[in-house]
């Protein structure tokens, strides 16, 4: 049977063989920043192997918090403190994107 070309993995192809513990392989556990306890979906419609990482929800809802903080912090006294998303991004872009809106 023949072996179909490696994977591409950030722009490099990597080939990886699973144990027989199933492990994944380091280097691959290294490129996706996979850490113990890391769990990981696979899409079984796809018609290549898809996983993605999945978020503890915990985990996601601290950083999540502790971004907004430190965003606060950092914006306390700015003229942009007081601006909405929809605000800040037009005034990042240097006006609105709909013309027609004030």
């Amino acid at each position: 049977m023949l072996e179909k070309p490696a994977a591409r993995c950030h722009g490099r192809d990597v080939a990886a063989t699973i144990t027989s513990k199933g492990r994944i392989p380091l280097e691959i556990r290294q490129r996706l920043a996979l850490k113990p306890g890391d769990k990981l979906e696979f899409d079984s419609t796809a018609p290549v192997l898809t996983a993605r990482r999945l978020l503890n929800r915990r985990e996601w809802s601290k950083t999540l918090d502790e971004w907004q903080k430190t965003s606060r912090a950092r914006l306390k006294g700015h003229p942009w403190e007081k601006l909405s998303a929809e605000k800040l991004v037009d005034a990042l872009r240097g006006g609105p994107a709909d013309k027609t809106k004030p």
